[in-house]
C-alpha cells in the first residue's frame, strides 16, 4: 500500500549526526527527539543511519544495524 504524501520530508538524523536547524525550524526540541527515538527502542541517535520528518512530525527512521546487504548505496 503505498501512502500518497503532499508535504516534504527534511532530514533529521544523517548517520548519528541530528541536524538541529531542522529541529529549530520546526520549533521542536532535542529532548522532544530523544522521546520519539526512545518509543522506538532508539537510545542513541548514533544507532540511526538515517530520520526524516515532515512538517507534521512524522518521523522516519533507519536503522544502521538493519541489513543493507540487499539496499542499493545511498550517497549523501
Amino acid at each position: 500500500m503505498v501512502k500518497k504524501h503532499t508535504g516534504l520530508a527534511y532530514p533529521l538524523i544523517v548517520d548519528g549526526k541530528v541536524h538541529k536547524d531542522v529541529l529549530a525550524e520546526l520549533n521542536l526540541t532535542d529532548d522532544w527527539l530523544k522521546m520519539q527515538l526512545r518509543g522506538l527502542g532508539v537510545l542513541n541517535s548514533d544507532e540511526v543511519f538515517f530520520a526524516s520528518i515532515d512538517s507534521k512530525t512524522n518521523l522516519h527512521v533507519s536503522l544502521k544495524k538493519e541489513n543493507s546487504a540487499s539496499l542499493p548505496p545511498i550517497h549523501h
